[in-house]
């Protein structure tokens, strides 16, 4: 949650909707296709340091990150915050972090809750509780998809599905194999969709 709300959090949200805004406007012609793909590949979210050095100066908290994101980019940097007001990038960027503040307090009831139904299921916690169910869940999410919860919820039902017909349909003695069906699926996700199989939201990628 910290890291939803920090600085650094803040400015890598404007970051991201400035990107969106920039595929959107080379989409419709506005902004050469070329600048817009070398923006995406290359700018990076700047340091909260550098955005108030610069702030100190301009006394525009926005103009002092677009500056700072602009001055990595080169000519390319002049279509960084084209066709955009400091509002649709703050109010844009804080419904980001809203959405993703929510998620944490989401994910972080429901682990209590699956904590509290595995605890009653077996009350003797070692070193390995509940690790397999760990493994399914975190596999469910990664061919769902990480970014978005109905997505990964999709994927948590999709292989608890698969699971639990497989373990049905596997005879006793080949049950260990299980396991090693759930990640030959991910490794397969990960490397045909790595956005997850439910993921189908357009979204601005980077490396």
């Amino acid at each position: 949650m910290a890291a939803v709300w920090s600085d650094e959090g803040k400015l890598r949200r404007w970051l991201d909707v400035e990107l969106a805004a920039l595929e959107g406007w080379a989409e419709v012609g506005a902004v050469p296709g070329d600048a817009a793909r070398e923006i995406r590949d290359r700018a990076l979210p700047p340091s909260p340091a550098r955005v108030a050095e610069l702030e100190a100066t301009l006394h525009h908290d926005t103009a002092a990150f677009v500056d700072a994101v602009a001055e990595q980019l080169g000519p390319e940097g002049r279509w960084v915050h084209y066709g955009l007001t400091s509002s649709d990038v703050v109010d844009t960027a804080l419904a980001l972090q809203i959405r993703d503040g929510g998620a944490v307090l989401v994910s972080g009831a429901l682990a209590a809750v699956v904590s509290v139904m595995l605890t009653v299921q077996t009350p003797l916690v070692t070193p390995d509780f509940a690790l397999r169910d760990t493994i399914v869940v975190l596999a469910g999410v990664v061919v769902g998809g990480l970014n978005r919860p109905i997505p990964a919820t999709l994927g948590g039902f999709a292989i608890g599905f698969a699971t639990g017909v497989l373990g049905g349909a596997l005879p006793s003695n080949q049950s260990q194999y299980l396991p090693t069906f759930v990640f030959a699926v991910v490794i397969v996700v990960l490397l045909i969709r790595p956005r997850g199989l439910f993921d189908f939201s357009k979204t601005v990628e980077r490396v």
